[in-house]
């Protein structure tokens, strides 16, 4: 069992109410920490130390509050303030803990979770205020396919995975490592072309590879199915292995403008998906052969055409 599903079974374990809590332990780890409500019974997380150390800021989502016992010890107690932001409360938690396992001191245990609670409330703090586009969504759902795939590979460093993901940040190659550079491109069923929509989506000095994904909606019957929500989830659980990787996705999937929510919940399967070599022969647009007055360029290639540079698999 993570510790994720341990969080969550301990809550359900624990009486809703005021300062109500259990005992959690956790193995090399220097302070004690209680499951439970605070005094408006919200879920919380509660650390338990000798040294009140540093106040944290609240956010909206989730809260900081800093008590002392009348034993002299003081109570660090996070809490979610939203509950519709529980899923990723439980992950917050679990992250928090995963940063102070092992720490050879109360005060070093404390300086991990603060630095991991600020990235976490920077996050909370920024302004999302609208769902993306169907195109945004989209072109993400092929993004986090591919980013899965490589995950689930052996080895793995996650980390390395994580930094070669540049999509998020408007690159112009969605996954590059080292000279290889992979560009992902997501079409519903019954479409038969792909849009490039910059010349340096494909052009490049080495050779990289075009991903194409074919989704298709999903009914209530469909196995294997896949929603943004649900992909999410399920990249999160890989990455708890390690919390900084963990991070970087969060604050990559942040600057795309994300937001944890059910309106992602629309569920699809994809019903195959194509590797194209793309070579000095393959059918592009060069901005070496550009004349200089153009300034952009966007152009559609028809997957029949692009039948010669097809492979089976990619490394």
């Amino acid at each position: 069992m993570d510790l994720n599903q341990i969080l969550e079974k301990r809550w359900k374990e624990t009486i809703p109410g005021s300062f109500n809590a259990t005992r959690l332990y956790i193995e090399n780890f220097p302070l004690e920490i209680f499951i439970g409500f605070d005094a408006e019974q919200n879920k919380c997380l509660m650390l338990k130390s000798t040294s009140p150390f540093r106040e944290m800021p609240s956010s909206v989502a989730i809260g900081y509050g800093l008590a002392k016992q009348a034993d002299g010890s003081f109570l660090h107690i996070i809490s979610l303030l939203q509950t519709n932001q529980e899923s990723i409360f439980l992950t917050l938690c679990s992250n928090i803990l995963s940063a102070a396992i092992g720490a050879n001191s109360e005060i070093a245990a404390l300086k991990q979770i603060e630095r991991r609670y600020k990235q976490w409330q920077l996050l909370f703090k920024r302004p999302k205020d609208k769902l993306l586009s169907k195109e945004e969504q989209q072109g993400l759902f092929g993004e986090m396919l591919f980013l899965k795939s490589i995950l689930e590979k052996e080895p793995q460093d996650y980390t390395v995975t994580l930094k070669g993901w540049h999509g998020p940040e408007y690159d112009h190659k969605d996954f590059r490592y080292g000279d290889n550079w992979f560009e992902i491109k997501t079409i519903m069923e019954g479409v038969t072309s792909i849009k490039i929509s910059s010349l340096e989506q494909l052009d490049a000095e080495t050779d990289g590879t075009l991903v194409v994904y074919t989704l298709y909606i999903a009914d209530k019957d469909t196995t294997n199915a896949w929603s943004l929500y649900k992909l999410y989830h399920e990249l999160l659980k890989i990455l708890q292995k390690d919390g900084d990787a963990m991070m970087m996705f969060i604050n990559k999937m942040n600057m795309i403008g994300w937001e944890d929510r059910k309106e992602y919940d629309d569920e699809y399967f994809t019903g195959k998906f194509m590797f194209y070599e793309v070579n000095e022969t393959f059918p592009r647009i060069s901005i070496k052969n550009l004349p200089e007055q153009v300034e952009k360029v966007t152009y559609t290639l028809p997957l029949k055409s692009l039948d010669s540079w097809h492979r089976s698999n990619v490394q």
